[in-house]
């Protein structure tokens, strides 16, 4: 479990190390998360790299990290986060997209439920428990 974890993690950086300069270079100016509303963000990701659109994801959910303490990174829970977002975005093109974040990734998403056998990531427990 280590491994892949690890692994996983590895790639994560490397996916996101080699496409930050390429994001950088599709935003010639600096995004104003506080200004993007949830209708932008849906349109942008029908044109935009996957890996674009991971980047801007990965910055809200880094975000949200800062904002609730939470140091741990899951899979599954980043999925639903980014599922989540999406439909409250398609059902609420007007919103911020911050807020939209907000409401949707600092609410515990029950849908991901950690099994205590092989999650690494629970209170409580270290990647090499």
């Amino acid at each position: 479990m280590i491994r892949v974890v690890t692994l996983f993690f590895i790639l994560t950086c490397m996916v996101f190390q080699a496409n930050a300069a390429d994001a950088a270079d599709m935003w010639s100016d600096d995004i104003d998360f506080a200004s993007l509303t949830c209708e932008a963000f849906v349109e942008d990701m029908g044109y935009a790299a996957d890996e674009d659109v991971g980047f801007l994801l990965m910055w809200l959910d880094g975000y949200l990290s800062g904002l609730s303490g939470d140091t741990r990174l899951n899979a599954r829970q980043f999925e639903a986060f980014c599922d989540a977002l999406v439909d409250l975005c398609a059902e609420q093109p007007k919103a911020a997209l911050i807020d939209a974040a907000r409401t949707v990734g600092l609410t515990p998403l029950a849908s991901t439920p950690s099994n205590p056998e092989t999650d690494p990531f629970l209170p409580g427990k270290t990647p090499n428990q």
